[in-house]
């Protein structure tokens, strides 16, 4: 596990072993070290002010319509340090169609959790649609040809890409018709 530096604009530093981004959006990063320095980090963050990524060398900030969630932990076998995932909200429904915009953030590690089966399976929760693990690849290359999967750039994670809640409707009737998705019998 690689240990990189984040600085907020006081000074104040910590580590991370991952962080999602898009442009100078910072979606989400683990943060660890010192309960100070983690707690003065993290407030940076909520307040949506800048932050320095060592391995970016460009200023990041979270992005002021995105809510986030902290999740805490102390490391067991470091007890005067803290690690704390800085990660998207998300709620648990619908959106309205008029909020085109409304996307999860998906990362993580092929091992426990392949990317198909987190894109497949984040479909299948926050979208309207059922799904089956068959048709991961075909839905996330139409997803990313419509413009319903974005790539994320990050570092330490295996995959990172968010995925556009509504809009499925018109990509999977098509995928339905060109044979591209098999639909089970009952």
């Amino acid at each position: 596990m690689k240990l990189n530096q984040i600085t907020n604009g006081d000074g104040m530093s910590c580590r991370y072993t991952y962080a999602v981004y898009s442009g100078n959006d910072l979606l989400a990063v683990d943060l660890i070290g010192a309960d100070a320095a983690v707690k003065a980090v993290w407030a940076t963050l909520i307040q949506h002010k800048k932050v320095k990524l060592d391995t970016s060398w460009r200023q990041m900030r979270v992005p002021r319509e995105m809510e986030i969630s902290t999740l805490r932990t102390v490391l067991e076998q470091e007890p005067l340090l803290c690690r704390w995932h800085i990660i998207p909200c998300i709620r648990d429904v619908v959106p309205q169609p008029s909020e085109n915009d409304l996307s999860v953030v998906v990362y993580g590690w092929e091992v426990p959790l392949p990317a198909d089966d987190a894109f497949i399976g984040a479909l299948g929760r926050w979208t309207v649609w059922p799904t089956l693990p068959g048709w991961a690849k075909p839905l996330y290359d139409l997803g990313r040809a419509s413009g319903l999967v974005e790539r994320l750039d990050s570092e330490g994670v295996d995959y990172a890409f968010a995925v556009t809640t509504t809009g499925w409707d018109a990509v999977i009737d098509r995928a339905v018709k060109e044979g591209r998705l098999l639909i089970p019998d009952a």
